[in-house]
């Protein structure tokens, strides 16, 4: 896990969640995709069969996704717009971001109660509410 999620309490009252990246995750992630690159360059040149499946160009994707997701400001365009494409729809509420708040390693959003996705028990216990 790059982060993790605290809920706070604003000034004015109001609960949020801050997603906090992990210290020196970005280096560790380096780390960890440098040893990639190694491996799939040795995959790549000792065994033919694998070259087919492009060891060295998934690293590659991986690297340029993982790049994408320590950026927190990023995160935070993406869930506005988000945000905006379901704004009709009454069954999808994505949480306002604080902008003032937010960071590249620091996220702070609308707190939202809800049920965890893997609480299945307690989903089906539930009716649809409807805003």
């Amino acid at each position: 896990s790059i982060s993790q999620v605290h809920k706070a309490t604003l000034k004015d009252n109001k609960k949020v969640a801050v997603k906090i990246q992990r210290p020196k995750v970005r280096e560790i992630l380096q780390t960890d995709i440098e040893i990639m690159f190694y491996v799939a360059k040795l995959l790549e040149k000792h065994i033919p069969k694998i070259r087919k499946f492009n060891p060295v160009q998934i690293v590659n994707e991986f690297a340029k996704w993982t790049e994408k997701e320590l950026d927190f400001k990023r995160e935070a365009i993406n869930a506005k717009r988000f945000a905006r494409n379901f704004s009709s729809d009454k069954t999808v509420k994505i949480p306002e971001i604080y902008d003032n708040l937010t960071t590249n390693k620091i996220l702070v959003m609308e707190y939202i109660d809800g049920i965890e996705l893997h609480n299945i028990k307690q989903i089906k216990s539930k009716k649809i509410v409807h805003r």
